[in-house]
């Protein structure tokens, strides 16, 4: 029930954002400033405020399982991008965009979805476990995901360093240097981190929403295409991570929080680096909406997998 009523939760946010999307009250516009304010406001606070919250003697406890995740997750994206070169060329995607279908397999929106419903369904220390996977998150994403992207549309790229630095890693090393040395946030500054960290989870979810109401749906319903990256991503991405996860982490909060993190849909990154690219960008939106749309129902199945997988242990 826990898991169905947090599902309900976010369809509801979901279901105001596609309302005022469709109606055109927030514009494509509005919504990607309302996610820039997410990525680099409201997420990084959160986390922080997650993180502070976790008593010091808690974090040093799970200190070796938290290495370990970051370790795993290194090798869960290296082996994952390995994986896409075959898999991408079973997509049949248009041939501009069979590398932003391969950003698609790749990346996952652990964050703007992810870390609300790890914290909904696991907890803080969900949270405190899905900061390493962030980082490698911005680590594959600013070099291989933007290299795809760009040479979709037939351009040059240079990988630029100042790439990965943005809040949402800022705020990842933080928490990590908190887990590290047992500092905390002083209470007054907790208290309005925490504050505007607690919009996330609406926020974001009513972002995703306006991204379905602005999408051309019937188009999005039509192409085969973006129902096999679904069933890779939604579907063989997180049993490879489970099966993985099971006998390396073996913890269900630490299993939870890496199958969860990789059933979530597409990151809505692939669709922000191609939209100066008019192909590139219809293609990686359309391939967002689907996934977003079809995890509703997918994320809650994930939960009780790992439930039925961990009742009996």
């Amino acid at each position: 029930m826990d898991i169905f009523s947090t599902m309900v939760q976010l369809l509801a946010a979901c279901a105001v954002g596609f309302y005022y999307g469709r109606r055109k009250v927030l514009t494509e516009d509005t919504n990607a400033r309302l996610s820039r304010v997410v990525l680099n406001v409201t997420i990084p606070a959160m986390i922080l405020s997650t993180l502070n919250k976790i008593d010091p003697a808690e974090a040093e406890a799970h200190g070796n399982l938290a290495w370990k995740i970051f370790i795993f997750g290194f090798l869960m994206y290296a082996v994952v991008l390995v994986l896409s070169f075959p898999i991408g060329a079973l997509l049949n995607a248009p041939k501009e965009c069979e590398r932003v279908a391969r950003n698609g397999i790749v990346f996952s929106n652990m964050g703007l979805i992810g870390f609300p419903i790890m914290n909904a369904l696991l907890g803080p220390l969900a949270v405190f476990y899905n900061t390493p996977l962030v980082i490698h998150f911005n680590l594959f994403f600013f070099s291989f995901g933007i290299y795809f992207a760009e040479k979709d549309a037939g351009l040059k790229t240079k990988l630029q360093w100042r790439s990965f630095i943005n809040p949402g890693m800022i705020a990842c090393v933080i928490g990590m240097v908190m887990f590290l040395t047992g500092w905390r946030l002083p209470a007054v500054i907790h208290k309005g981190v925490d504050f505007v960290g607690s919009i996330t989870s609406p926020l974001s979810i009513v972002i995703i929403g306006v991204s379905l109401g602005l999408a051309d749906l019937r188009k999005m319903f039509s192409q085969r295409v973006y129902y096999r990256i679904a069933a890779v991503r939604l579907f063989l991405i997180p049993l490879l991570t489970l099966v993985a996860a099971y006998f390396v982490l073996k913890d269900f909060t630490a299993v939870g929080t890496v199958v969860l993190g990789a059933a979530t849909p597409v990151a809505s990154g692939v669709a922000m680096s191609s939209a100066d690219k008019p192909v590139q960008n219809e293609f990686s939106a359309q391939m967002v909406g689907m996934t977003t749309l079809l995890s509703f129902a997918t994320i809650p199945v994930w939960a009780l997998i790992l439930n039925a997988v961990y009742s009996g242990v």
